[in-house]
């Protein structure tokens, strides 16, 4: 019953998607030409970019372009659908590679250029995982990482695996990080203001004897420098290593047995 309520949902979820892009193109057909749906929705992306996902309405959009908001419901029909299509112009700012045969340095630099692109959004926060990317840019990244994959002697499945793995870590990764740059442009501190007013509250942790491993680990190793760099150097790490695991499970020939 649960598998049949998911692929149910899955379903829906999927139809919703379709409908979304089908309505958009169809209001684009009905609209005047002298406003697109692209402009509007490169309009809202510049106004979260300024002030904030929340700042995102109808009536700042329309002010953006010298427009009135009757005018931009007849390109994109309710304001409930600007996030998706903002993640999706956002996806189409990333440049695409063309595959060279080495499909661990293709996945490496394509998703390291979605990282960063990602990143340069911090309102993108509220929207990643929210809504699925599946819109026209998005279907052209997808697209570009399975031609990096393409040339693989393996069946689809292992395909799918590895790009689905990739996806999950550039995707939490990039959750994570735009969260904190949020909640630092919104508090207005800098990271090392944050890292520094918590300092009192990690000194008790410490006192408290409670958590040794916590303070063995994070506390009284080698300090990480909170910087844009570092983040970086410490991405790479990890989707080397998850690259590693992928080429020795999904690639490699296994034995019968072998766990």
């Amino acid at each position: 019953m649960a598998d049949k309520a998911q692929a149910t949902e899955g379903s829906e979820g999927a139809a919703r998607a379709e409908l979304l892009w089908e309505r958009m193109d169809a209001a684009e057909r009905q609209a005047r030409p002298s406003l697109d749906r692209r402009r509007i929705v490169q309009a809202a992306v510049r106004v979260a970019d300024a002030d904030g996902l929340a700042a995102v309405t109808m009536r700042r959009v329309a002010t953006e372009l010298g427009s009135s908001p009757m005018a931009l419901y007849r390109h994109v029909g309710r304001k409930e659908d600007l996030p998706e299509l903002m993640l999706d112009t956002v996806l189409g700012e990333i440049e695409l590679i063309e595959p060279t045969g080495d499909w661990r340095a293709d996945l490496r630099l394509l998703n390291t250029r979605r990282r960063a692109t990602l990143l340069e959004h911090t309102w993108l926060a509220g929207v990643l995982g929210a809504h699925p990317p599946v819109g026209p840019y998005a279907a052209d990244f997808v697209e570009c990482e399975l031609a990096c994959l393409a040339h693989l002697d393996v069946p689809p499945e292992a395909v799918r695996g590895i790009v689905g793995a990739v996806d999950v870590l550039v995707t939490g990764s990039v959750m994570r990080e735009l969260a904190e740059r949020e909640l630092l442009r919104a508090s207005g501190v800098s990271r090392t203001e944050a890292v520094e007013g918590a300092r009192p509250y990690l000194d008790r942790l410490v006192a408290s004897g409670r958590y040794p491993n916590f303070v063995r680990f994070m506390l009284e190793a080698t300090p990480v420098a909170h910087t844009d760099e570092a983040e970086d150097a410490a991405f790479l790490g990890v989707l080397d290593c998850l690259l590693d695991g992928l080429e020795a499970r999904m690639l490699s020939p296994r034995t019968p047995d072998a766990r």
